[in-house]
C-alpha cells in the first residue's frame, strides 16, 4: 500500500525529530534522565502516566513529539551550559 501525500510530507519532520532526540540524548546523563526531566518541567508538562510513557517512547525513538523533543534539547542545553 502506498503512502498518502500527508504521510510523505511528515516523514522529514519525523526523521528530524528523531535525529534531534538522539543528539540531545548524547548530551544528557544516562541515568536519572526522566526524573530530572519531570523535575525541570513540572510546571509546563503534567507528569501523568500517559506523558511518562510518551517521554520513554520518545527517548527510545518509537514515537515523535515536538514538545518533548524541544524540552529534551532545552534540558541538554541547561546541563551543558558553560559559565
Amino acid at each position: 500500500m502506498g503512502k498518502t501525500l500527508k504521510k510523505k510530507g511528515t516523514e522529514p519532520l519525523i526523521d528530524d525529530l528523531k535525529a534531534r532526540v538522539l543528539v540531545a540524548k548524547k548530551l544528557l546523563p544516562n541515568s536519572g534522565l526522566t526524573s530530572l526531566f519531570w523535575h525541570q518541567f513540572k510546571d509546563e508538562i503534567n507528569d501523568s502516566v500517559k506523558n511518562k510513557s510518551k517521554l520513554n517512547n520518545v527517548l527510545q525513538c518509537r514515537v515523535t513529539d515536538e514538545l518533548m523533543t524541544n524540552k529534551l534539547e532545552e534540558l541538554a542545553q541547561l546541563l551543558n551550559k558553560k559559565d
